[in-house]
């Protein structure tokens, strides 16, 4: 059955950031978030990424609707530090985000829905990382439509030319 360990087999996690987390090092395989390009080995998609504006049903509540791409810009805007997903948002709706506009940026991109959830701006939220707080309603899409990421997912990464384990596989 699916999720069971059998006897002898076991599995090592481990958490790499930055550029070690590209590289599979000794395990049979890694999750890596990021361009596959970049990966010391071979990457299989898990998921395709959806980025969309997220916030706290209470900053709705307290400061309005927010209809269009530009009312966005009455908010702080949270993201990852070097980010571009706001940018990429704006220009794919054909606006360019004005030089005033606040923004707050953080080394970890779940800091950015833990200030959404908080009320202190609004976040560029994706269909992994933000579904469970949006189906419990403590984060909101205050907009409809989402931005694809050409090159950003999940992935599993292997060894090039090595054997997987049989938990591996599974």
């Amino acid at each position: 059955p699916a999720g069971r360990l059998d006897a002898g087999l076991g599995l090592r996690l481990a958490l790499r950031r930055g550029a070690a987390h590209e590289d599979v090092g000794q395990a049979d395989l890694a999750i890596m978030f990021g361009d596959p390009a970049v990966a010391k080995g071979e990457a299989t998609p898990l998921k395709q990424m959806e980025f969309f504006p997220v916030c706290s049903p209470i900053l709705i509540n307290r400061d309005g609707d927010i209809k269009r791409t530009r009312d966005l810009t009455r908010h702080v805007l949270l993201d990852g530090v070097g980010s571009t997903h706001w940018n990429d948002w704006f220009k794919h709706h054909g606006q360019e985000i004005p030089a005033a506009v606040r923004r707050l940026s953080f080394e970890d991109f779940n800091q950015n829905l833990a200030a959404a959830r908080c009320g202190i701006g609004i976040a560029m939220g994706d269909n992994i990382t933000a579904a469970e707080e949006l189906a419990q309603g403590a984060l909101v899409r205050p907009l409809k439509g989402f931005i694809k990421s050409a090159t950003k997912g999940y992935y599993i990464v292997t060894q090039k030319n090595r054997d997987s384990s049989p938990l591996a596989k599974v």
